[in-house]
């Protein structure tokens, strides 16, 4: 770890950056299978791949991890006494309303983008996304979970993190956004296919380009949070 206190930067070197995505990484997975344990012994009939397709199940998981994960990040900014959470998360200032009305007019010429590739070369939705969406009864818990923890959770991480991390090392901002947008697609490799994976990488690539014209977070939570509402208001269509 490299800290710099006249710009008030905080570079993660190579081991710290493996460290800290191998810490996520199992939480991820400590927590799903403490969620998987528990279930199994309070719930009566239930199984590992039934818990996996349960709606209810995978919100709640979701926001068990999103605390943990929270937890970690916000010790790791506190850690660095020069910088506050709020400071090192660009979360200081919102992005000017240039930035949002700009980025939101590109957000929706991907969205159209990704609709019309999908019809034309017959892309399908993964089966197990319906199982989820109807298997959820409180939805309420998975408005929270995929809305609000998502959006906020996943950007704390990659262009949070990951990005104040690495943009003052040897990769730069451009780097810094092709790298994160890398590991943001390997985050959903189990919620997606191939070709879905490849809008993935796309859209991580347009939320890295948002937090580094606008110097903000909010910006890229704001895509991200559009770009939920926009698949479960697609969801729901589809499967009502």
């Amino acid at each position: 770890m490299i800290t710099d206190k006249r710009t008030m930067s905080y570079n993660l070197d190579f081991k710290s950056s493996i460290s800290f995505i191998l810490i996520i990484v199992l939480i991820y997975l400590g927590v799903y299978y403490i969620s998987v344990t528990l279930s199994l012994l309070l719930l009566e009939g239930k199984t590992e791949p039934s818990l996996n397709l349960d709606g209810d199940f995978y919100s709640l998981n979701y926001l068990l991890t999103s605390l943990v994960v929270f937890f970690v990040l916000h010790s790791k900014a506190k850690a660095n006494s020069f910088l506050n959470f709020s400071r090192y998360f660009a979360l200081r200032r919102p992005a000017t309303l240039e930035h949002f009305v700009n980025f939101t007019a590109i957000y929706a010429i991907y969205y159209g983008t990704v609709e019309l590739t999908s019809i034309y070369f017959g892309f399908k939705t993964p089966p197990f996304i319906y199982y989820l969406y109807e298997t959820t009864d409180y939805v309420v818990l998975g408005f929270i979970a995929v809305m609000f923890c998502a959006p906020f959770i996943e950007e704390l991480i990659f262009r949070g993190y990951l990005y104040q991390g690495w943009r003052r090392t040897g990769l730069g901002n451009y780097g810094t956004i092709a790298l994160t947008s890398v590991l943001f697609t390997l985050f959903h490799l189990g919620q997606s296919n191939l070709h879905m994976l490849g809008y993935v990488f796309v859209f991580g690539l347009l939320l890295g380009a948002a937090r580094y014209k606008s110097s903000s977070l909010y910006l890229p939570i704001y895509l991200h949070f559009l770009n939920n509402v926009m698949q479960m208001v697609q969801l729901g269509i589809l499967v009502n």
